[in-house]
């Protein structure tokens, strides 16, 4: 029962992540603002992957 979880992290690739930026910013200047440079912001969208997908230990 993976299929889900790899369409998801599929779903949130890095080359979707403007996009994001763009609709939560309106624009890719305003997310760095805000986010700080690209690679900050690369960083914090790899750690909220993880955070979404991780598999839970019980």
């Amino acid at each position: 029962m993976r299929f889900p979880l790899v369409a998801g992290v599929n779903e949130l690739g890095q080359e979707k992540l403007p996009v994001v930026l763009i609709n939560k910013y309106q624009s890719l200047e305003a997310a760095k603002e805000i986010l700080g440079d690209v690679a900050n912001i690369s960083k914090l969208f790899a750690a909220f992957q993880e955070h979404l997908y991780r598999e839970r230990v019980a």
